[in-house]
């Protein structure tokens, strides 16, 4: 059996130092105005690349069920069709891109609510921010503004 080994004298004062506040702690207002901003930026950034027409894929099919309220090939998607149809009669644009602005809205709710838990968990406001950019801007997450956006 190993005896067990004293911990060091200098590893205390630093855990003690990183558990601390830190000396000028952020405005309780900030974090909420930051990931507003954010999460309204990547509305915006996913609103103008929203696809205004109807684009190949499933997007047709998906589409015509959310504004008729048809029935989609299985497994049906009826919380999409409904939401997209609740979407459809948003007086704003082409049909196929008022549902494809439903994406939209709700990839710009996820960068907000990514914000949320990033400041939660790592108590910084410029980390949390910096983690929900790169989660809107990531031509890999399908998000990005690269190509045209689709509901499907």
């Amino acid at each position: 059996m190993r005896p067990r080994r004293k911990p060091r004298a200098n590893v205390a004062p630093a855990v003690r130092q990183l558990a601390e506040p830190s000396p000028t702690p952020t405005p309780s207002w900030l974090a909420p105005v930051v990931g507003t901003v954010v999460a309204l930026a990547a509305a915006a950034l996913y609103a103008s690349t929203a696809a205004r027409d109807i684009v190949v894929g499933d997007t047709s099919e998906l589409i015509t069920a959310a504004i008729t309220l048809g029935v989609v090939h299985a497994p049906g998607y009826p919380l999409f069709t409904v939401l997209g149809h609740l979407f459809s009669v948003v007086p704003v644009g082409p049909l196929p891109f008022r549902v494809n602005l439903m994406s939209a809205v709700f990839d710009a709710a996820a960068v907000g609510l990514v914000f949320a838990t990033a400041v939660r968990l790592s108590g910084s406001v410029v980390a949390a921010a910096v983690a929900a950019v790169v989660l809107a801007t990531a031509p890999s997450s399908g998000r990005g503004p690269s190509w045209p956006r689709s509901s499907a």
